[in-house]
């Protein structure tokens, strides 16, 4: 390969890095077919094993019951368990599945939640027991170490009830958690 295709390689792997949810091999046949920027020669093999394999491991979703103006309100919380903060938190909620009898799904709400500190937490949004018989999906993603991380944390249909009920860490409070 010479200093061209290696200059190629190397821009393509920091755009693949960008995390842009796209398929990295559509992306790179999509760029090579329609023109000649990207040479024969550069494998996409080789890009992909140089992106890191990153697992979120520190970072709870909890569905917390709480008493506001002397009625029980539901919450949905982040908590950040690692030793550093997480910066740029943003999470997608969306629910689906049936109910009575018929397919439906919720608008997605997207939510900037921004830095949360090391055993911190960040109120996400409140949600209503009418949507406790669908699926809650919570789509997180954020920086930490100078890395991009996402996971999604599914709520599955009913599993939000008193008898899941545990501890929830930094907030101290009972509710339904998933690490």
């Amino acid at each position: 390969m010479n200093t061209c295709d290696s200059l190629v390689a190397q821009n393509l792997r920091i755009y693949l890095r960008l995390n842009l949810r796209l398929s990295a091999g559509s992306v790179f046949s999509n760029l090579q077919r329609k023109s000649n920027i990207i040479p024969k020669s550069v494998s996409l093999t080789y890009m992909l094993k140089d992106i890191p394999q990153l697992t979120v491991e520190n970072v709870i979703v909890a569905v917390i019951r709480e008493e506001e103006e002397g009625e029980h309100v539901w919450n949905v919380y982040i908590i950040n368990l690692y030793d550093k903060e997480i910066s740029g938190v943003i999470v997608s909620s969306v629910g689906y599945g049936q109910f009575d009898g018929r397919e439906v799904k919720t608008s997605t709400l997207r939510h900037l939640i921004g830095d949360i500190a090391s055993n911190d937490y960040g109120k996400i949004e409140p949600i209503i027991e009418d949507l406790f018989g669908l699926s809650n999906e919570f789509w997180v993603s954020f920086h930490l170490n100078g890395h991009m991380y996402d996971k999604k944390y599914i709520f599955l249909p009913e599993t939000i009830r008193e008898q899941y009920f545990t501890i929830v860490p930094v907030i101290n409070k009972t509710g339904v958690m998933i690490r």
